[in-house]
């Protein structure tokens, strides 16, 4: 398979589950915090730079052969929130089920049988289907943008001009998220920069009563 095959595997759209969550915008949303086009984009930008490259991080070092229990943990330790930790796992579930479907002879888990957190899951994942390290990287930030402005789409009834144009001025970012992970040498090197407020989202959200988004 290919690049192409692992932005697929990427896209929201893809039945994972992926597109039931925003990963707590919906409650930025409803705090006004995030209430238009521009502030959409900075808070793509926020989540790619604290969250989006963790999570890049260890899809990259998944896919660099490192081991996968201990970037499951780490990943696990730099995630404070539970609702994001619950998330991550029951995504992980939904990719292990795609994975074995397409390569059904490379079984994607932990070394007791569950599945990996989703990051983890995909860097495996994208290794199976032949993929390098700095596409599983560049593909994972790519799919966080995705998701999250997917779900500003959805929330805030923006014109989808306006989404696609907010993706396209991101792709510095993207590339730069992606990029900034070349150098990290196993699991005890994965980074950990988050935000309060990012954290705090999804937890509040996962109390909201008429949520549109799981988490």
């Amino acid at each position: 398979m290919s690049l192409a095959a692992l932005l697929l595997l990427a896209d929201g759209r893809l039945p994972d589950g992926t597109h039931a969550h925003s990963h707590g915008l919906e409650h930025a949303v409803e705090r006004g915090r995030v209430h238009d086009a521009g502030s959409l984009a900075d808070y793509v930008t926020c989540r790619l730079w604290t969250s989006g490259r963790t999570d890049a991080a260890a899809a990259r070092l998944a896919a660099a052969g490192v081991d996968p229990d201990g970037i499951d943990d780490a990943w696990c330790v730099r995630t404070p929130s539970a609702v994001a930790r619950s998330t991550a796992r029951s995504l992980g579930r939904s990719l292990v089920r795609t994975a074995s479907h397409l390569v059904p002879e490379q079984p994607i888990a932990r070394s007791d049988g569950r599945p990996p957190v989703q990051p983890v899951a995909f860097g495996l994942l994208a290794t199976a289907i032949g993929c390098d390290p700095p596409e599983t990287a560049l593909a994972t930030v790519h799919g966080m943008a995705g998701t999250l402005a997917a779900a500003g789409l959805r929330l805030l009834s923006l014109d989808p001009f306006d989404v696609t144009g907010l993706l396209h001025d991101l792709r510095p970012d993207v590339d730069a998220v992606a990029a900034s992970t070349a150098d990290l040498g196993g699991f005890d090197d994965l980074p950990h920069a988050s935000t309060p407020f990012a954290e705090v989202d999804l937890e509040r959200q996962a109390g909201m009563p008429n949520r549109l988004f799981r988490s």
